[in-house]
């Protein structure tokens, strides 16, 4: 495997041959990594300036470094790092605590807002709580389920997929159903 293959940040003159400045915030999808780890947490972590060069910092490496070839270090969903939630978190905190103002109840209920609309508008894993088919048992699972109770007795041994199995786990004998390429 070649320089390149393996590389993800080479250059033709080297690693740091072409740093340009305007790499930062070149594309709107480098914006958005911005807007949306700051918006994530109200915004407050703006109060303290020293506290965001680490975060910053750790985006910049990537964006600056990036070239059109890396695109794991463009974008919003391909870039945002979980380096950036305990910086930030770590920002926010500290700024609520030197400004007495910003230490009450609706500020905790505003950044909690703030945190479960990013997660809403970016289809995080927090957002799946407010879609109506994450409540909903899919139809199958009900159909399973009648015939696993009317048609098969109480004591019979089954045979079944790793899906079936906690729906039969009463039972004495239970038995998985392998793929043909992984049966013995």
């Amino acid at each position: 495997m070649g320089l390149s293959e393996g590389y993800r940040f080479e250059n033709s003159g080297g690693l740091l041959s072409h740093i340009n400045i305007n790499l930062v915030w070149n594309t709107p999808e480098k914006l958005q990594v911005y807007f949306y780890s700051l918006f994530s947490f109200g915004f407050l972590a703006l109060l303290n300036p020293w506290y965001l060069i680490a975060p910053f910092t750790n985006l910049v490496i990537y964006f600056i470094l990036g070239t059109e070839n890396v695109t794991t270090a463009q974008g919003l969903f391909l870039q945002y790092r979980i380096e950036l939630a305990p910086l930030l978190s770590l920002a926010t905190i500290i700024a609520v605590v030197k400004h007495p103002k910003l230490n009450s109840n609706s500020v905790a209920v505003y950044i909690i807002i703030c945190t479960l609309i990013t997660q809403y508008l970016l289809h995080l894993s927090l957002s799946y709580l407010a879609k109506r088919w994450f409540w909903t048992a899919p139809v199958s699972a009900a159909t399973i389920n009648k015939v696993i109770y009317d048609c098969l007795p109480k004591d019979a041994s089954v045979v079944a997929q790793n899906n079936i199995i906690p729906h039969v786990s009463h039972r004495y004998n239970i038995y998985t159903l392998w793929p043909e390429k992984n049966s013995l």
